[in-house]
């Protein structure tokens, strides 16, 4: 068997579990399913009318990943939700 190449280690460091990993984070249903929603209307072509969108669902996910771990640069749960709710639904 061939040594791992540099790129094949770089993915095994980054799926390597850390603490916390399996934690169970609030994301509420409706946000899942609209954060759902919004990726699918992106990828079927409405990236422009989707884009900021996209960046707030990401948000959304970070917010609710880190909250209480003292990270910067990342909206509370409830700001960026109330981002996220600022979207219409995908049609």
């Amino acid at each position: 068997m061939s040594e791992p190449t540099p790129d094949e280690l770089r993915q095994q460091l980054l799926d390597a579990p850390l603490a916390g990993d399996d934690d169970v984070i609030g994301l509420t249903r409706r946000h899942a399913i609209k954060i759902a929603a919004v990726l699918d209307a992106y990828t079927r072509g409405n990236q422009q009318l989707y884009y900021d969108a996209v960046l707030d669902a990401r948000n959304l996910l970070l917010a609710h990943a880190y909250d209480g771990q003292g990270a910067t640069g990342i909206p509370t749960p409830a700001d960026a939700g109330s981002r996220l709710n600022h979207w219409p639904w995908p049609t």
